[in-house]
């Protein structure tokens, strides 16, 4: 890569970009069938923001990452998955900051939700449907500051 491309990577970070890559390995070593449309679309689907077009040097580097682990077998690809997960629980710290703000914030389980990030959602207390981080796609950092403001 050259870098340019490794600029535009590093300005333009995504959250749990490995492990959505493994993720995507993972669908598509279930789902047969793998092309840059398809790629896209599902990317899309789970994780709106992160590219705006099929034309993105940081998508078009996933893609073929993807493709090319698709070649190893299923239990390899589940296993990366799992290792590239994010598996440190809610600090204490931040479920005090939550609790005194009126919310609760939640870590996805990979285990139960395999085709989900690892990361964190909040939610009112009591209610089933988060406020922010739907996808449980946001950091530490990310639901500090929302707690913060």
């Amino acid at each position: 890569m050259n870098n340019t491309i490794n600029k535009t990577m590093k300005k333009n970070k995504i959250n749990y970009f490995k492990e959505k890559r493994w993720i995507m390995a993972w669908w598509f070593k279930k789902n047969q069938g793998i092309d840059e449309n398809k790629m896209f679309y599902q990317w899309k689907v789970w994780w709106k923001n992160d590219f705006s077009d099929i034309k993105n040097p940081k998508f078009q580097a996933a893609y073929e990452w993807v493709k090319e682990t698709l070649k190893r077998p299923e239990a390899e690809i589940k296993q990366g998955r799992y290792n590239a997960a994010y598996n440190k629980p809610v600090s204490k710290a931040l479920q005090k900051l939550a609790a005194e703000k009126g919310y609760i914030v939640k870590k996805s389980s990979t285990k139960h939700h395999p085709l989900k990030v690892s990361g964190y959602a909040v939610y009112k207390k009591g209610s089933k449907k988060s406020i922010y981080g739907e996808k449980f796609d946001l950091t530490g950092r990310e639901v500090y500051k929302f707690l913060d403001k």
